[in-house]
């Protein structure tokens, strides 16, 4: 979200304060999958979500409130990015447990695409629309219209049947939250499928976390882009976002599923060591496109196939131990990233990152994904 970052820079002018805002996204995920998880399989997930929502909304409506009477503290604006994402960390898999209770298990893929859809429109227009915002109506407008969108967000969640919320099967007895968890993992580790994307996920976080933490400095410094043309590149980058969420349903007909998901991950690391070797704004922005293309059409068929497989009353434990994992890696890999350019340079950290996950996409397709994929996974 544009605006929390915007807000801190606002208040505090400060680069390293900005930074540690963006820093909230990831702490929750690491620190609160496991419990969400079991808490997903516990409760009705529909009105889990709801309830998400209104939280949501009601934090963000606490920072103009605290603006305009004079007390708002950078403080706050990091208590409220936290818990946010705490929220999220609750409300995303509770969705992608959610869509198998609405939807046939062939439109599985479907259904994911438009949510990914959906998703990256939202990712790719609304910092451009959040920047109008701001500029017309402050930092604290636009917190207030997105506190507005999450209300809206519950009451369309309402409209859903309530059947949509159960997460049938058993239900986890009261008291054994631990055992919740450790039953989750141990689903998702015997399940050799699930464990198999598990472990693939986590490859292509390890050689896509460089990618992430070193481009735009690629751009700037070793390409010679200004900040505008760089980005277009993003923007590029959206468009094969939206693009990917497209054409995942019929690559999934087309290829089955799993060869979708190991083919797409496999082009990801081709392009993302493709991005090692590129020389200027044209093969920078056709990397960027195919990086992000096959990153979504990967996500999609990665959930439809754990949705596929796992059963209904563990599903909210096996998406969010399985986010918790590949969450590990990602801020790990990108960290890593900058003493290894002092070893090899910005262009060797990007092809060793996409080499990375086009062996990972190897060892998958021979190992269980092939073999276990054939026998289990339908294709679309």
């Amino acid at each position: 979200m544009l605006a929390l970052p915007w807000l801190v820079l606002d208040l505090t002018g400060s680069p390293v304060q900005t930074a540690i805002a963006m820093t909230m996204d990831f702490l929750p995920q690491l620190m609160f999958g496991f419990f969400a998880g079991a808490v997903i399989d516990r409760v009705n997930r529909k009105y889990l979500m709801i309830v998400c929502d209104l939280l949501r909304a009601a934090l963000l409506f606490c920072l103009p409130v605290l603006a305009w009477g004079g007390t708002l503290s950078v403080g706050h604006v990091f208590a409220v990015g936290f818990l946010l994402s705490t929220l999220t960390t609750f409300f995303d898999p509770t969705q992608n447990s959610v869509v198998p209770r609405i939807v046939a298990r062939e439109a599985l893929v479907e259904a994911n695409s438009k949510l990914q859809l959906a998703n990256t429109a939202t990712r790719v227009i609304g910092p451009v629309l959040a920047g109008v915002i701001i500029g017309w109506m402050g930092a604290t407008g636009a917190i207030i219209l997105d506190g507005v969108s999450f209300v809206v967000s519950a009451a369309l969640i309402m409209l859903l049947a309530s059947a949509a919320g159960r997460s049938g099967g058993h239900r986890p007895e009261k008291g054994s939250i631990f055992r919740d968890i450790r039953e989750g993992l141990s689903y998702l580790v015997r399940e050799r499928v699930v464990f198999a994307i598990t472990l693939l996920m986590c490859f292509v976080n390890l050689g896509i976390g460089p990618v992430l933490a070193q481009r735009t400095f690629f751009a700037r410094e070793v390409i010679g882009l200004n900040s505008r043309a760089t980005g277009l590149i993003y923007s590029v980058g959206g468009v094969g976002a939206l693009l990917g969420s497209l054409a995942a349903g019929p690559l999934g007909r087309k290829l089955g599923r799993v060869t979708a998901l190991v083919g797409g991950t496999a082009v990801l690391g081709l392009a993302a060591a493709g991005m090692g070797l590129a020389t200027g704004f044209y093969s920078l922005a056709a990397v960027e496109f195919a990086i992000l293309f096959t990153t979504i059409v990967a996500n999609i068929h990665s959930t439809s196939l754990i949705q596929e497989l796992t059963p209904a009353h563990l599903l909210g434990r096996v998406l969010s131990s399985s986010n918790v994992l590949g969450g590990m890696i990602l801020p790990a890999a990108m960290s890593a990233s900058g003493p290894l350019v002092v070893v090899v340079g910005v262009r060797g950290v990007l092809v060793v990152g996409g080499a990375a996950i086009v062996a990972a996409s190897i060892i998958g397709w021979v190992s269980a994904l092939r073999r276990a994929g054939a026998r289990k996974a339908s294709t679309a």
